[in-house]
């Protein structure tokens, strides 16, 4: 899967010369594939795109709407549209004069197959969130009345590994 999304990602700059970067990010700001010229290191810009896509999208939910499909920002030599996507997003990096439909038409079918590639890892994905969920131990018939939160369980664990030493 990697190497097709990376794919998909080198093909959006090569199908449209104006963009000057692309990349895909996990809907926890996690950059998954870039190519292209940015100034940021890739986990920086992940962390930056996705916190401004959620306050674009609180936004949104305060003026009475549902979803936010995307954002475009113009800048002074550069034009940034970042789409969402079913589980992250899409963000292509722009010249001034790029002629935003030719972007649109690309990103929608690089989205198309992004979203095929990403389908294959979602199950996967979904069990590890799973696992590393925290769970609060099941008490043992002994242990009525004790206390359960999670620092009292640590310290109770802590101090019986130490015995057993």
């Amino acid at each position: 899967m990697d190497d097709d999304v990376q794919t998909v990602i080198r093909d959006i700059i090569r199908n449209v010369p104006e963009v000057v970067g692309a990349v895909l990010i996990d809907s926890d700001g996690i950059p998954m594939a870039w190519d292209g010229r940015f100034d940021l290191a890739p986990n920086d810009l992940g962390a930056i795109l996705a916190a401004s896509y959620s306050c674009y999208t609180a936004l949104g939910a305060d003026l009475g709407q549902m979803t936010t499909k995307s954002i475009m920002v113009e800048y002074d030599d550069l034009k940034l549209v970042h789409y969402q996507m079913p589980r992250g997003s899409l963000v292509l990096v722009a010249g001034r004069d790029a002629p935003l439909g030719v972007i649109r038409m690309e990103a929608k079918r690089s989205i198309r197959v992004l979203t095929k590639c990403m389908k294959s890892t979602a199950e996967a994905r979904a069990r590890l969130m799973q696992s590393l969920k925290f769970r609060k131990p099941k008490t043992t018939a002994g242990g009525a009345g004790e206390s359960s939160n999670l620092i009292s369980l640590l310290e109770k664990k802590a101090i019986s590994a130490n015995e057993n030493h």
